[in-house]
């Protein structure tokens, strides 16, 4: 049997505005893959929303089935704004994602440092692990923020 990762009952969802998305009824499995389609103003983003637990639902109830210790949901946003005049490594930016909220500093052992060089090989961009962001394309990037989305090994992976 799969496992369950996300629910959502009878979910609406809006803001000052009204109501975006009504009566959303859906649940997440391991190893489902889903895409959510629509036009511009659709409800796309406030479904990523209610999934990440940015906002709460108006009604309804949206519960996460997280048994596991670490990172539950991995997220890349559309579009990623980071000061490229910032002198922080492609590594640095992708060993981050590492990071909990309960922890205020954390050093990264050899593993976590080997973890975040094998993704960016995988990626096809393990030579620019100790440059900066500014030193990479648009698609560098991007490809960084997907190591960034993966390390932590999540359960559930959101694509925006």
């Amino acid at each position: 049997m799969l496992e369950k990762l996300i629910s959502m009952q009878n979910v609406s969802a809006g803001y000052d505005s009204g109501l975006v998305l009504r009566d959303v009824n859906f649940e997440v499995n391991q190893h489902d893959f889903i895409g959510v389609i629509g036009p511009n103003g659709g409800g796309k983003t406030t479904l990523i929303k209610l999934i990440l637990g940015l906002i709460k639902p108006a009604s309804g109830i949206v519960e996460h089935y997280n048994d596991q210790e670490g990172s539950f949901i991995g997220y890349l946003p559309q579009q990623s704004h980071i000061d490229r005049k910032f002198p922080i490594t492609v590594q640095d930016i992708v060993l981050s994602g590492l990071m909990s909220s309960s922890v205020g500093f954390k050093t990264y052992s050899s593993q976590d440092k080997k973890m975040a060089i094998n993704l960016l090989e995988q990626m096809g961009i393990g030579h620019f692990a100790k440059r900066t962001t500014g030193e990479l394309s648009g698609g560098q990037l991007q490809r960084v923020f997907i190591c960034l989305a993966l390390i932590s090994s999540p359960k559930l992976l959101i694509l925006d």
